[in-house]
């Protein structure tokens, strides 16, 4: 269950267009073409309820393991070199194998993985950010998205109550952030 602080950051990444909630318009890419993700293996994840509702392409790769694109992001406080590098060769070797151009990276929040290895759940931002730009280094013509799903869960029961997802665009939260600009610089200043 998200908490209030929770709550009121995610207010405010709504107003500076971090995220925005899923529309017909906003998820041309999940139905476009057949895509590759990246998801945490969580099993409390409802992309089931994503695929059908927005109705992505069935045909799309899963790539899953717990942290999801976390595992791509070098202050990622579980990052291991090595295995973010036999990940993404094995993502190149797929998508250049299906002929895929699109990689959509879903975040979950609240995340496990975050939470045991301490990251504050505004973290994701950063995370984001340095997961796109390792991918991006290393598949220069592969489309790349994000999505992140809120998930608020019955405390009582365990069960899921509703799943908020959103496009998101973590690049919109470090664009005017003096402690990100190392992260511009390894982008070559594109956002």
């Amino acid at each position: 269950m998200l908490t209030l602080k929770e709550a009121e950051f995610l207010e405010e990444w709504k107003e500076r267009r971090i995220i925005e909630m899923l529309t017909l318009e906003n998820t041309v890419f999940l139905k476009k073409e057949v895509s590759a993700d990246v998801r945490c293996s969580d099993g409390r994840q409802s992309y089931e309820y994503i695929e059908e509702h927005w109705h992505a392409n069935p045909q799309n790769d899963h790539n899953g393991w717990y942290g999801g694109p976390a595992v791509f992001a070098k202050s990622y406080k579980g990052y291991n070199e090595i295995g973010a590098i036999l990940r993404v060769e094995n993502l190149v070797e797929g998508i250049t194998a299906r002929g895929i151009n699109s990689l959509i990276l879903w975040w979950h929040l609240p995340c496990g993985m975050l939470t045991s290895y301490r990251h504050k759940p505004e973290e994701i931002i950063t995370l984001a950010v340095e997961a796109e730009i390792f991918l991006r280094s290393r598949m220069k013509d592969v489309e790349i998205h994000q999505c992140l799903n809120i998930r608020r869960e019955s405390k009582k029961a365990g069960v899921h109550q509703s799943h908020r997802i959103f496009c998101f665009n973590p690049w919109a939260g470090i664009k005017n952030s003096f402690s990100n600009v190392g992260l511009l610089e390894q982008s070559n200043g594109t956002y």
